[in-house]
């Protein structure tokens, strides 16, 4: 049962990334931001950041851009989840995909796979602009091996359980 719920959370999320994902981001225009500030790209998930400074603007835009794009990330798994899987009875089901929405390695793969596309200065609002990114095959990828790893991981520990039973007989 676990394996089909997996598989299942796999598709939907590839089906949120590439073909609803796109459809729901609207068309922002913000005084003084550049025409790219705000524009989607298909293949890839994107975050938008701003800070007004002089000294550390660049800095801030970058971390900024870190953090929300682990939210984003996290947000389309509990998306998902939320959607598609609320009414889900069997505790083993719930369990795992409890495991999913709890990622403590999101930060460093986001580190590791974030691109700062964009970062520009505007003198007359004084703010910096950025568009950060990461390919949205990159994440699914990213979920699918997570989610295989969960369903390995709940597989074991119901064995260990087995034999735990077994031996206390």
């Amino acid at each position: 049962m676990i394996e089909s719920l997996a598989l299942s959370v796999v598709k939907s999320l590839a089906a949120l990334l590439f073909k609803a994902y796109i459809v729901a981001t609207p068309n922002v225009a913000i005084d003084g931001a550049p025409s790219w500030y705000y524009v989607e790209e298909r293949s890839k998930v994107c975050v938008f950041t701003s800070a007004k400074s002089e000294h550390e603007a660049v800095e801030q835009v970058r971390t900024g851009a870190v953090r929300k794009m682990e939210n984003r990330i996290a947000e389309l798994l509990d998306i998902v989840i939320q959607g598609e899987y609320r009414d889900i009875t069997s505790d083993e089901e719930k369990d795992f995909l409890l495991a999913l929405t709890k990622d403590r390695d999101l930060p460093l793969f986001v580190r590791g796979n974030i691109r700062h596309e964009q970062i520009e200065y505007d003198e007359e609002s004084g703010r910096t602009f950025g568009k950060s990114c990461i390919d949205k095959a990159l994440i699914l990828d990213y979920e699918t091996k997570r989610i295989a790893e969960a369903k390995t991981a709940l597989t074991h520990k119901r064995a260990e359980d087995a034999f735990d039973e077994l031996d206390a007989e």
